[in-house]
């Protein structure tokens, strides 16, 4: 689905500066940003604070840009679902959008806790229709009154990406919807 907000995200997560009006990603836009998160081993019993570099592919939702797909996916740590409805257009995202984004970028060395689904709208997606879906982390994307996003939001990702990458120096996520 187009016009979710993942474009919106990108930026006010990695503090990019936003059009004043919207334009729609043809077809993917890399954003490098630098942060500092707190690694968890996979064992859970070790936690590091340290700097990585995160690579966010801001991806159209338009599925005419489909063919571009697996070379976004390639290296790919993990992935971003946005889930939400375009009020623009009225169209409505429901669990096989999801589903075919995590199908298609989800690669066999990955396990589900690489996958985040973020509600865009405040409405949670019905993921317990789905037998994969329905074990994916899935926090609501808040925003400020200046639009910017909540720090809750921005603790919620950091917390996911240090839990699912632990001591990784290096991340690239995609973002799609």
């Amino acid at each position: 689905n187009e016009r979710v907000g993942k474009t919106k995200f990108c930026n006010s997560f990695t503090n990019t500066q936003s059009k004043a009006s919207y334009q729609s990603t043809i077809p993917c836009r890399i954003i490098e940003y630098d942060t500092n998160i707190n690694g968890i081993s996979s064992d859970n019993k070790h936690s590091e604070q340290f700097e990585v570099t995160l690579e966010f592919w801001d991806v159209s939702g338009d599925l005419q840009y489909k063919q571009c797909w697996n070379a976004i996916k390639k290296d790919c740590h993990g992935i971003i679902v946005c889930y939400g409805n375009d009020t623009n257009t009225n169209s409505k995202m429901d669990v096989s959008d999801i589903r075919m984004f995590y199908d298609h970028f989800m690669n066999k060395s990955m396990n589900t806790k690489q996958c985040l689904i973020l509600s865009m709208n405040n409405e949670t997606p019905p993921l317990n229709q789905d037998s994969k879906l329905k074990k994916l982390k899935c926090i609501n994307c808040k925003y400020e009154n200046n639009n910017n996003l909540s720090s809750e939001t921005i603790q919620q990702v950091l917390e996911w990406i240090g839990i699912v990458f632990g001591y990784h120096d290096y991340a690239e996520f995609g973002v799609f919807d």
